[in-house]
């Protein structure tokens, strides 16, 4: 006892150190699964990757990235840059997330589209909500993607795979979400545009 209470100050500084090391190891290690679980709660869909960057401020450079709602698959792409300034960080919101040649799934059932139920808020007895008024990013862009679209609102499904896809999702906190990509069919030469 006489020991421990001679280096009581020392084993508490040591003990300190100990913990917030131990802690700052751990998140060194396992980033990439910290940040799905920070960005599951503040978002909403599962968000997960393979490595995260940060090679300068304002900039997070992500690989191996995967968007999904429960088992649907919505995103694939194998880079992701995200960037924020201090602006937006004061307002809880990123800037601007940049999706290089993604594979896109898109899927319209009635007035349901799950990109859009992927970011919405609220239970669905709430009528007010807009979706994505919740969602603290202000546009995503995909560039040369390729996306697969579904509407299964009529009694015969409609389903277009597109190329060279480029486009945006914006959510605002007001109007909610605004969606728009364009692309090139592969079974014809044709271009057709999304919007939703």
């Amino acid at each position: 006892m006489r020991i421990f209470e001679k280096y009581k100050k020392l084993i508490i500084i040591s003990l300190s150190i100990f913990i917030f090391l131990s802690g700052g190891l751990l998140i060194k290690y396992n980033l990439p699964k910290v940040v799905e679980i920070i960005l599951k709660i503040a978002v909403g869909p599962t968000i997960s990757s393979q490595e995260i960057k940060f090679p300068k401020f304002g900039e997070i450079d992500i690989t191996d990235v995967v968007l999904s709602k429960g088992d649907d698959v919505i995103v694939k792409a194998p880079k992701v840059v995200i960037t924020y300034s201090k602006e937006s960080l004061k307002n809880f919101r990123l800037k601007e997330i940049n999706v290089e040649k993604p594979w896109v799934h898109i899927e319209r059932k009635g007035e349901s589209v799950n990109i859009v139920d992927a970011f919405s808020s609220g239970t669905k007895g709430e009528s007010t909500a807009k979706a994505g008024t919740a969602v603290p990013i202000d546009i995503i862009t995909v560039k040369d993607g390729e996306l697969l679209f579904r509407d299964t609102t009529y009694s015969r499904e409609i389903k277009q795979e597109l190329n060279n896809v480029n486009g945006y999702v914006s959510f605002n906190k007001i109007t909610g979400i605004d969606l728009e990509f364009k692309g090139e069919c592969q079974k014809k030469n044709m271009n057709i545009d999304l919007i939703i």
